[in-house]
């Protein structure tokens, strides 16, 4: 598709014609946001654009003077000040009240009253929100102006708790035998020792402690740690000399050995390189054609036990689709019929007998065969009926198929859910999959309820009404930051709505003052 060539004549123009449309000012930008960004390209900003096409911006363009206008117009008669105004006199002026002194107009917000602190008042308040059961190691949180009081008093907050007869306990440790007996507790229950180490942080602390490894932790307790291997340039010339000397190929070793592979390429700078110090001359890369690839690919057929050209032979796999596109691009070239084609039904009602005797994973779809399952689809249309086919439908086992959700099954679900008594906020804990399903097809959670004929039970707040429960908390005199317990919903109600929560305080009227002084 041609990427359409904006310029300012074609700005101007679509502008004119969606504001003869009918197009409000304000969404004008939403209507094309290719169109959008070049605008701001071609003009040097959105305002500009608006401007060469003879329309007046609705966004207000604020300036010290507009807000001491706007204040005396606003404060100055008593009346509420606009968010927006709001917004753009801490913008010019720093804070509210010093707009409104430049203004001249009274300032409704009152001060909060600092509180002075000493070490008998820190002391005494660590005490009371101890005795109140609150978490001292939240007070940077919940309580930022005890917190500095106390490190500016006491050096730090540890001495304050500890002057306060609080102190911050010491880290628990097991000893060695506890930690001994742990872990041959765990192995003789079944367990697994590397999973332990992660689910029992307090344990694996310990063996730290004791033994300065997980490792030696493990080998104190009677059991073989697996430690990672730790290749030097001896070790890794070794290595490869005795893969060589038992019979595999070092060719292979990239996807056979991974761990000697990277070792090698760490300290020799690749593999060819390794394998020339170790002292065996590297594999010489093919040089490819059509013709060696078709030549090839013949030889290749007449291999009876050979069915996967990816797995059987990697370069001539490789080299096939860099030169035809793909495998069956090159079977048909060569002339051959490709090793997809050759499965027939009678070949796969063989396979799955065979397999089946052989005692293969008879819970898995082709017996973990995607060769195998991927014939059965195609000629059955299904693996059970390609089972029944082979006369083992009542000896081989399935898996459960995974439910298939649409429109009509969410909302039959959501209606089953609501009339068995169960709250709909609770879905997305205990019913993940109906939740997720419903945003699938729905785009949210609500809309799938709604289409089910029945009411949310989550609110939506508009932006007035989160204002006006900030102002209710402001005068009732209770606190508004954002990491108080009783704030924490207001707040992410109000970066959802404003973006963050000081434009939401700002918006609402309410200055927001720095930390609290404390006395020396």
């Amino acid at each position: 598709m041609k990427q359409r060539k904006w310029t300012k004549e074609i700005v101007v123009e679509r502008l004119k014609q969606w504001r003869a449309d009918g197009v409000q000012v304000k969404m004008l930008w939403r209507q094309d946001p290719a169109m959008t960004s070049r605008a701001t390209s071609l003009f040097g900003s959105w305002r500009k654009a608006l401007a060469a096409a003879g329309i007046v911006s609705a966004r207000t363009q604020w300036s010290r003077k507009l807000v001491i206008d706007r204040l005396r117009l606003t404060r100055g008669q008593g009346l509420d000040v606009d968010p927006l105004l709001v917004s753009a006199a801490t913008r010019y002026f720093g804070t509210m009240r010093a707009a409104c002194k430049a203004a001249g107009v009274p300032c409704l917000t009152s001060t909060p009253p600092h509180r002075e602190w000493d070490r008998d008042k820190a002391i005494e308040e660590i005490g009371r929100r101890h005795n109140q059961g609150h978490s001292l190691r939240a007070t940077a949180r919940e309580d930022p102006a005890l917190y500095a009081a106390g490190k500016r008093l006491f050096g730090t907050w540890t001495k304050a708790r500890a002057a306060a007869g609080h102190p911050i306990p010491g880290k628990i440790v097991l000893s060695a035998e506890e930690v001994i007996d742990a872990m041959q507790k765990h192995v003789a229950d079944g367990g697994s020792l590397p999973k332990l180490a992660v689910d029992n942080t307090l344990l694996q602390r310990s063996a730290r402690h004791h033994f300065g490894r997980w490792s030696d932790a493990v080998d104190a307790a009677g059991f073989k740690a697996k430690r990672r291997q730790r290749w030097d340039k001896r070790s890794v010339i070794a290595a490869m000399r005795q893969r060589h000397a038992d019979g595999f190929e070092l060719r292979k070793a990239w996807r056979e050995d991974k761990s000697l592979f990277r070792g090698a390429c760490r300290h020799f700078g690749g593999w060819r390189n390794a394998m020339r110090v170790a002292g065996f001359e590297p594999i010489k890369a093919e040089r490819w054609s059509k013709q060696r690839i078709i030549e090839r690919l013949r030889a290749w057929a007449e291999r009876p036990d050979d069915t996967d050209l990816g797995t059987s032979d990697q370069a001539l796999s490789s080299a096939a689709c860099r030169f035809f596109g793909s495998h069956e691009a090159a079977f048909e070239a060569t002339g051959i019929e490709s090793p997809a084609k050759r499965w027939t039904k009678e070949r796969v009602v063989a396979a799955i007998q065979d397999r089946f005797i052989a005692g293969d994973a008879s819970d898995k779809i082709g017996f973990g065969d995607e060769k195998l399952a991927s014939a059965a689809y195609r000629h059955f249309g299904s693996w059970p009926a390609a089972v029944e086919a082979a006369g083992l439908i009542d000896k081989v086992m399935f898996k459960p198929q995974l439910r298939r959700w649409n429109q009509q099954r969410v909302i039959a679900e959501i209606q089953a859910w609501h009339d068995s008594g169960h709250r709909l906020a609770e879905v997305s804990r205990k019913y993940g999959a109906l939740f997720h399903a419903a945003r699938t097809h729905f785009g949210t959670w609500n809309k799938a309820v709604i289409a089910a004929d029945l009411e949310p039970e989550r609110r939506f707040y508009t932006k007035a009404e989160i204002l006006d429960m900030i102002r209710r908390r402001r005068e009732a005199g209770e606190s508004l930051s954002s990491g108080h317990p009783d704030v924490r919903n207001l707040a992410m109600l109000t970066i959802r709505h404003f973006g963050t929560w000081r434009k939401g305080l700002a918006a609402a009227g309410v200055v927001q003052f720095g930390r609290k002084k404390v006395a020396s």
